[in-house]
């Protein structure tokens, strides 16, 4: 028997394989893991819709079908630096893709434990707006059109996440600063710069900041 699997994009090789486990073309999501990685195949898996035969395929006719561009109706969505949550959520409802209060809802309340920067946001913080906001990350997104709302939001997520190396952690734990303490100060030296002149700005912006500054204020009007 045939079976459609529609793989989104941006999906490693264990959600590939957990995919095909649960339409019952493989049997074991580890072994298929194992063997891609055997192979080196990796970054040959597309994403799409495949047609697949029921516990039919040897690994290899798989690792085929799934290294073949699928046509699938997809939709472009482009995100400029500096884009809000709430106007990403609109332009993804715009796109037709999902309402904008949906996605919204799942970028604040969904279960994105798997990625390492989720567990630096608290789940509550004082006079935060939004959780999801400054972690959706801006880029332009194919996005397959019927995926589901948590798939489109671990899209953003997926990126940011590759974003914040461990060196990066390592270094805000030396200086003693959180990452939604870094996003913070970040989206201010955007706004005050965008342009090169970024880190210059953000320098100022720490230097009063520091412990003993003369002037203990960001003194920015992007501030308000």
């Amino acid at each position: 028997a045939e079976v459609t699997v529609s793989i989104p994009q941006g999906s490693g090789v264990s959600a590939i394989a957990q995919k095909l486990k649960d339409a019952g073309v493989i049997r074991s999501a580890y072994l298929f893991r194992w063997y891609v990685g055997q192979k080196g195949a990796a970054s040959k898996l597309q994403y799409g819709d495949f047609t697949l035969q029921k516990s039919a395929c040897s690994y290899d006719a798989i690792i085929a079908v799934l290294s073949t561009y699928a046509k699938a109706e997809t939709v472009r969505v482009t995100i400029p630096e500096g884009t809000t949550a709430i106007a990403i959520a609109q332009k993804m409802e715009a796109a037709g893709l999902c309402s904008a209060e949906d996605f919204l809802k799942e970028a604040n309340e969904g279960d994105f434990s798997k990625y390492t920067f989720w567990q630096y946001v608290p789940d509550d913080a004082p006079d935060r707006f939004m959780k999801c906001e400054g972690y959706l990350f801006p880029d332009t997104y194919e996005f397959l059109k019927d995926d589901t709302v948590h798939n489109y939001v671990a899209t953003f997520y997926v990126q940011f996440d590759a974003q914040i190396t461990e060196e990066m952690y390592a270094e805000l734990e030396k200086q003693a600063m959180t990452l939604p303490e870094l996003i913070t100060l970040a989206s201010f030296v955007q706004e005050e710069a965008g342009n090169s002149q970024d880190s210059n700005v953000a320098q100022v912006f720490r230097n009063r900041l520091a412990d003993g500054s003369p002037y203990p204020r960001l003194q920015s009007n992007t501030s308000s």
